[in-house]
């Protein structure tokens, strides 16, 4: 079975984990999709997020968005797909701010529609903080960073 069927809803999530050598982060990233064709789904996802840098206390931000995925199955059981998500963000302390990400991931069909996802990392670009002291960078995450998820195809 085809993970990306034509005219049906995607409800998906993931959960990740990242810790270099400064920072620690924890996210719960909910999405919800149309599968406008087997490879082309079009959505939105929300983030929970919380980020510890150094000694200081965790901050906790929230984000949504749209997301863009194209989705190739290599097998029956097996595919990638590559998701495109900008965001809005929003933190404790009035910090707000955006981010463009990028991120390749498999999957593995396990039946009835469902399929477990991973990712170790993708790229993109984050803009965060007070208006005055916005934090500005670019992120390279392959390897810092792993994601487990699982999706689930609704037909309509």
């Amino acid at each position: 079975i085809a993970m990306s069927a034509q005219k049906s809803i995607l409800l998906g999530g993931s959960f990740g984990y990242n810790d270099d050598e400064t920072t620690k982060t924890l996210n719960f990233n909910p999405y919800l999709g149309y599968n406008l064709n087997n490879n082309w789904t079009i959505g939105g996802n929300l983030g929970l997020n919380s980020v510890k840098v150094g000694t200081a206390d965790a901050t906790q931000a929230t984000q949504f968005g749209p997301f863009v995925r194209y989705t190739k199955n290599l097998t029956d059981i097996f595919g990638v797909f590559g998701d495109f998500g900008a965001n809005y963000m929003t933190g404790s302390g009035s910090q707000t701010g955006y981010n463009f990400n990028i991120t390749p991931a498999v999957y593995a069909n396990i039946g009835k529609a469902f399929a477990l996802t991973a990712s170790i990392g993708g790229f993109g670009y984050q803009s965060f903080g007070v208006s005055n002291a916005k934090m500005n960078n670019f992120n390279l995450g392959f390897g810092n960073e792993f994601k487990v998820g699982i999706m689930k195809n609704f037909g309509l």
